[in-house]
């Protein structure tokens, strides 16, 4: 009852009441329910101009369901709003990985923000004060634009105004890996690991991605190892990993270190949304599909898992349950064009040419660019 009242309120625009409805819920709500709670609120915050608050709410709901591009979205402005540039590079970027699809649509966001993050460092900059660390912030902004010149520049500088400064030196491998030049990524990340205890873990994570892109993978796999001994029993630690092991093929891994995420903390949604994809990867769409299921119920709002179930179950051939997906995603968003491709897919499965005719079109219609469609 207060969700749907903080719905109602935010449809008008009248946030305050948005937000003492959902601090009402927030105190009732379950394990389940949290997630979007707490990204409502966030949205709802931003709205207020309380952009602290904003980005702590939305920082706890995708600790719970993951990188939502939505969610990233609204921390990305509450960190722009406050001036936390790095921060608010990395999320559009962390979005555009989890939402392929709008690509451009999250660097035209970094693209905008650029020009205020410019200005905010050079008033940094003439300050004086912590030059090693603006300039390596700036690094990474620049870094995350793929403006990899400017990335490199920075980088370089941040070193030589003090050249124990190890993030410099990851930074200046992330270039490398970037521009493909893995040799010289794993050799500035060594050199990171060894100049600063607080860079290790950043440059061993760096190592491990440059080590796989070299096809080194018994290396990389060793670093991941390392990596996982650092973290210990934290969980966020072990899903960083997971997704790390994911990135350089070593699925095995991510699925034992996901396995034990869950035994520590079985209420934690994006454990079964890391798993499923892990299992996509694999091809064992039977408990990819399990846990997709299971995610769901949990964060049914989620339209991203929706399309995903909807492809898994395309993949097994059952195609009424992948269309009984596809319009779960549309409940949510009714103008969602991958939704009308994957119906598409289905009918076209079933024979029933002239519905994935006009299924095609509907997508065509709201996405002229996608080339399945067309074809």
């Amino acid at each position: 009852m207060n969700l749907q009242t903080a719905l109602d309120a935010i449809s008008r625009e009248d946030y305050s009441a948005a937000l003492d409805a959902l601090n009402r819920a927030i105190i009732d709500a379950n394990q389940i329910q949290l997630a979007e709670c707490f990204a409502m609120r966030g949205f709802v915050r931003l709205r207020l101009e309380q952009f602290e608050h904003a980005e702590d709410d939305c920082t706890q709901s995708i600790k719970r369901r993951g990188n939502d591009p939505e969610t990233l979205t609204w921390r990305a402005a509450a960190r722009a709003e406050r001036e936390n540039w790095r921060g608010a590079f990395e999320d559009p970027d962390l979005a555009k990985q989890a939402d392929v699809t709008s690509d451009s649509t999250y660097q035209k966001t970094m693209e905008n923000y650029l020009p205020s993050a410019r200005a905010t460092f050079e008033k940094r900059l003439q300050r004086g004060k912590r030059l090693p660390a603006v300039y390596y912030d700036r690094g990474c902004v620049y870094l995350l634009a793929k403006d990899y010149e400017s990335a490199a520049r920075d980088f370089k500088a941040s070193s030589s105004n003090d050249n124990q400064y190890g993030l410099a030196y990851v930074g200046q491998a992330r270039v490398a890996l970037h521009q493909g030049n893995q040799d010289d990524a794993i050799r500035l990340a060594s050199q990171a690991m060894q100049l600063a205890p607080e860079a290790f873990v950043e440059a061993l994570a760096c190592r491990a991605r440059a080590y796989s892109a070299n096809g080194q993978l018994a290396l990389a796999v060793e670093d991941v190892s390392r990596l996982r001994e650092k973290v210990g029993d934290s969980v966020e630690g072990l899903l960083r990993c997971a997704r790390l092991r994911t990135q350089i093929g070593d699925l095995g891994g991510a699925i034992d270190d996901l396995n034990i995420s869950e035994n520590m903390n079985p209420d934690l949604p994006v454990i079964l949304a890391l798993r499923g994809g892990v299992f996509s990867e694999m091809r064992n769409y039977e408990m990819a599909t399990r846990d997709l299921i299971r995610y769901l119920k949990r964060v049914p709002g989620d339209e991203r898992a929706w399309l995903q179930l909807g492809e898994l179950h395309i993949k097994k051939g059952d195609y009424e349950e992948a269309r009984a997906a596809y319009d779960h995603a549309l409940q949510i968003d009714d103008i969602c064009a991958a939704a009308y491709v994957g119906r598409c897919q289905v009918m076209f499965a079933q024979h029933n040419h002239a519905q994935a005719l006009v299924e095609s079109e509907r997508a065509l219609r709201l996405d002229s660019r996608n080339p399945e469609v067309s074809i």
